[in-house]
Parts: structure tokens; C-alpha cells; sequence
């Protein structure tokens, strides 16, 4: 028996290179039963997080629905097809399945450009073949040129079905089922570990999930007992780390308040002694940069606020150095020695405080305190 969660088959169980498939026995979990149940009596799209094989659902349902690919069991020669979204991920899933069924698998990661060749292609093997694994691009390229028809063809299964929302070769192939008679269309099994895509707002997301429905032509299913799937899918790995109190450091953080203060004020100052002379305000770029660094300060504290005035100092300098009128440039030269006269304390605070062996990145440095 073979544990699906083991990192063999995550990784994928590459077949033999020389003779039949290996055929490995397996036991499937509840979970998978159940959602495999769903997927035979309609069109479904499959929501499990990563890690909890939803590719073996796909094989249970390509053996349950093989009767129709089989020479032996069908008048009528059927195939199924597994479309995947990359050309690398074409050699793993046909592994999956040569490795899980007795079926005849092809894999094609290339397009053929041309109208003759994939006509010939077409022709010399569909015979042999009994599942088909293949890109997006190409499935939709056999299907616009008529090479392959969709009434041969008893399951469609797309991997990272999500796609289908997008500006994609999935949604493209599925405009091609309304040129086909419901009673001809394939069967439909969608896979993901997500249904959303991008960034969108809470109210729009039932509109998101019909649209997802609509276009696959499915029922969304996820497993009823979540806890149970939580079980096998990947877990991230958690790391506690205890912030200690921040006393040391808050004469520091008091020293530093007070010079960017005063520099605030003292740029204040001489915008309004100049705002009646000045058709654009001087002192715009310096104010903004030390009221970041005060924001900095208060959020994040004076590791943040050292590695902040690296930045804003690369950009006060570029504006020193092009100034065309002399008090403008000691505007820019006065806001450049506070920021670096902030960027050495700061750089000698943190240092006073390490511990022996502690690098001066240490979270413990991070935020002066921590928020509610």
C-alpha cells in the first residue's frame, strides 16, 4: 500500500523505463471516496489544498469512466484527456497515471505549429493511445483546427482549472463546448488548490465563484470534513520568536525623536520665511523625508528607522547635488547631516545592545514596543 501524503508520490512516482508500467496498489481516504462520488455524478471542480493529491481523484475517476476507452468495452473509440497549464508538469502527471492505471498514456509537452502536422499526428495516434496528457495551447490548437473533436473525448480533466477565469487557453477551450451538443460534451474535472485569482473585494467573491462555475461547466466541491484533509496537505512551518522588553533602548528612541523634531521644525521655519518668494516650496522633498523617519521611529524602531534613512538619503543626495540655487542647496546639505547623524546613532544603539554572537539584523531590535 502506498501512503499518498509520503513525498514519493508528492514528488511524483516515475514509471520504469524498460517494459510495462508498475502498477501500485493504494487505498484511498475518505475524503477522496467522497469527492470522487461528487465528480462521477456531475461536472466538478475539486478545491483541496496543496499536498492532499488531488491528482489521485483524477485517476480513480479516469478508472472508473475507462469503459469507454477501451477497445474491448466501447463500439465507439474514446479517450480521455488530462490538460495540464505548463509543459514541465506534462511528464509528471502521465508518470501518476501509467504508474496508478493499466491504460495506454501519451504525453506531448510540444505544439505542432502546422495544420498537416498535427493532422498526421493525430491520425497515427489515436489509436494507440487511450489517455492523453498534453498542454492547454496544444489541446486548444487540435480543437480550433478540428484535428480533435470533443465528441470522442469521454473526460476532460484540467489541472489549476482557476485559470479559467483569466485571459487563458482553458477559457478558450471551454467556448468550444457550446459548439458542441450537450449529449457530446466530455466530462468535466476541474483541479485547484485555490479559486480565486488576483486580488479582488469580499462582496465580489459569490460573483467570482459562479463565474468560475459557469465557465468549467461544473459544481465547485471541497471535502466536508476539512479537518481531514488538513491532515495530509502541506503545513507551514511555524517559528515562535519572543520579543523582550524594550527599555534599553528607549533613551535611544527619545534622542532620536527630538533631533528629527527639531529638524522638522527648523525646515517649518524657513518655508515660511520663504513661501512669498518661492513659486514651488522648497522644502517639500526634506519635510517628507523626515517625517517618514519619524513614522519609522514609532513603527518600526531604530533598526528600521537606520535602514529607512539609507534609502531617503540616496534621494535627498541626488537633489543636493543638482540644486541651482544656494539655499535651496543648503536646505538639501542641512536635511542630509541630520539623517546621517540619525543613520550613526542608530547604527551605534543597536550595536551597544547586542548580545554576544547576536547579529545586529536581530528581531529583537525591530519596533521599540509592540502594538495592542
Amino acid at each position: 500500500m502506498v501512503d499518498m501524503a509520503s513525498p514519493d508520490y508528492l514528488q511524483g512516482i516515475i514509471c520504469p523505463q524498460v517494459g510495462a508500467p508498475l502498477q501500485v496498489n493504494f487505498t484511498p481516504r475518505q475524503y477522496q471516496l467522497e469527492l470522487l462520488e461528487a465528480s462521477l455524478k456531475r461536472n466538478s471542480v475539486i478545491c483541496l489544498q496543496s499536498g492532499s493529491a488531488k491528482d489521485f481523484i483524477a485517476i480513480m475517476l479516469i478508472k472508473e469512466l475507462s469503459k469507454h476507452v477501451r477497445k474491448s468495452c466501447s463500439d465507439i473509440l474514446m479517450f480521455t484527456v488530462f490538460v495540464v497549464n505548463t509543459a514541465k508538469l506534462v511528464t509528471h502527471q502521465a508518470n501518476i497515471i501509467k504508474t496508478h492505471t493499466n491504460l495506454k498514456v501519451a504525453e506531448y509537452p510540444k505544439e505542432l505549429d502546422r495544420e498537416f502536422e498535427a493532422q498526421k499526428f493525430w491520425e497515427i495516434e489515436r489509436e494507440s493511445y487511450q489517455v492523453v496528457v498534453l498542454t492547454c495551447r496544444f489541446f486548444l490548437h487540435l480543437l480550433s483546427k478540428g484535428v480533435m473533436k470533443l465528441s470522442v473525448i469521454n473526460a476532460v480533466i484540467f489541472d489549476e482549472c482557476h485559470h479559467a477565469l483569466e485571459e487563458h487557453p482553458y477559457h478558450d477551450i471551454m467556448s468550444l463546448f457550446d459548439e458542441c451538443s450537450p449529449d457530446e460534451q466530455p466530462h468535466i474535472l476541474g483541479l485547484t488548490s485555490s479559486l480565486l485569482v488576483g486580488k479582488f473585494l469580499p462582496m465580489a467573491l459569490e460573483k467570482i465563484l459562479n463565474d468560475l462555475e459557469c465557465t468549467l461547466k461544473s459544481n465547485i466541491e471541497t471535502a466536508i470534513n476539512v479537518q481531514s484533509v488538513s491532515r495530509y496537505g502541506t503545513k507551514p512551518k511555524e517559528i515562535v520568536i519572543e520579543c523582550e522588553p524594550y527599555e534599553h533602548l528607549t533613551v535611544c528612541c527619545n534622542e532620536l525623536m527630538n533631533v528629527l523634531n527639531e529638524t522638522l521644525c527648523n525646515l517649518e521655519r524657513y518655508r515660511s520665511d520663504t513661501s512669498a518668494e518661492e513659486d514651488e516650496d522648497p522644502t517639500l522633498l526634506p519635510r517628507q523625508a523626515i517625517q517618514e523617519s519619524i513614522r519609522a521611529l514609532n513603527g518600526i524602531g531604530p533598526l528600521g528607522l537606520k535602514l529607512m534613512v539609507q534609502l531617503l538619503l540616496s534621494e535627498i543626495e541626488k537633489f543636493e547635488k543638482h540644486a541651482t540655487s544656494p539655499f535651496n542647496k543648503l536646505l538639501f546639505t542641512y536635511t542630509c547631516s541630520q539623517l546621517r547623524y540619525v543613520r550613526k546613532k542608530c547604527s551605534l544603539e543597536c550595536g551597544l545592545h547586542l548580545k554576544e554572537g547576536e547579529s545586529i539584523w536581530s528581531l529583537r531590535l525591530v519596533a521599540p514596543n509592540l502594538g495592542n
